[in-house]
């Protein structure tokens, strides 16, 4: 007990300096992104990433969520658990990017968003479903460091991209932005998973599907808010 007061205070602190770094990152970025791009392209990477967040929570079915939650019933088949909800995952994701390749257009349409954008979608998803695993894993281990810079990372490391690739593009700038995001994405994704990799076992077990779904589908709301 003598100890918990200032590890509480150690947690906050990291968090809190992530949060106001982030915070800081996002009063920056719209001066700068608003002079860089035009009004179209500047909508056009607003509207991307929009549906990039509402997506990775519908198309996932927020089957990650239950992950953080499975942690605190403290079995020790943990590993198999996450395992089947990585292999759902990737079940959704693959059938995801097979009909967005097949109606792209129609999508697209319907987005308002160019047609060449829909393919991103994927890789965006996974960043970003990869990203949220891990501080599911990771958040009831305390490891408040760990996430405070990777938060940080991932926030300043795609902004610092974006600005050098939007500098590359001549037509269609928005283009810059998401290539900065995705490559920044991607590097962290690998770290990611290799820090992940410890706590999955690649698997499908049938008798975790009630547990999943029963808590990631009423807990979409939530996160969609």
């Amino acid at each position: 007990m003598s100890d918990f007061a200032p590890r509480i205070l150690y947690h906050a602190k990291n968090y809190f300096f992530a949060s106001i770094s982030n915070l800081l990152l996002g009063i920056i970025v719209i001066p700068i992104y608003t002079r860089l791009l035009s009004p179209e392209d500047y909508g056009t990477y607003n509207v991307f990433f929009s549906y990039v967040g509402i997506l990775s929570i519908i198309l996932s079915l927020n089957i990650h969520t239950s992950i953080g939650r499975y942690w605190f019933e403290n079995n020790d088949d943990f590993k198999k658990f996450s395992g089947t909800c990585f292999t759902l995952i990737t079940i959704i994701i693959i059938f995801s990017s097979v009909v967005f390749q097949l109606f792209k257009t129609n999508i697209s349409s319907l987005m308002h968003i160019p047609v060449t954008l829909i393919i991103w979608f994927i890789p965006f998803i996974l960043i970003e479903l990869t990203y949220s695993t891990f501080r599911q894993i990771f958040e009831p281990q305390k490891a408040s460091s760990l996430i405070a810079k990777v938060s940080i990372y991932k926030a300043y490391g795609s902004f610092i991209l974006s600005i050098l690739f939007i500098y590359l593009y001549n037509n269609n700038k928005y283009m810059g932005v998401i290539t900065g995001y995705s490559i920044s994405g991607i590097l962290l994704s690998i770290f990611l998973f290799y820090k992940l990799k410890d706590f999955f076992q690649i698997t499908f077990d049938r008798k975790y599907l009630k547990y999943i779904f029963s808590y990631s589908i009423p807990y979409i709301p939530y996160s969609l808010s």
